[in-house]
């Protein structure tokens, strides 16, 4: 049987078949959303799309402060 490792936690993850690129699965340890991106070695990714995890993404409020100066003219 396939396994391989949740990005996100760390838990693992088992293959009934044979794994395919591109197969989404839902981790069962921390229910994160993944898509496989190498068949061998076994590696996941975020099935969003993104290389890094969400949680981490920082908010960008320069554009915001745009908006806010206009109302001070």
């Amino acid at each position: 049987m396939a396994r391989g490792y949740c990005p996100e936690c760390d838990g693992e993850i088992s293959f009934t078949g044979p794994p395919r690129k591109g197969h989404k699965v839902t981790c069962p340890t921390c229910s994160a959303e993944l898509m496989l991106v190498r068949e061998a070695p076994i590696e996941f990714d975020w099935a969003d799309g993104d290389s890094e995890d969400p949680a981490d993404e920082s908010f960008d409020d320069e554009e915001e402060d745009e908006d806010d100066d206009s109302d001070f003219d």
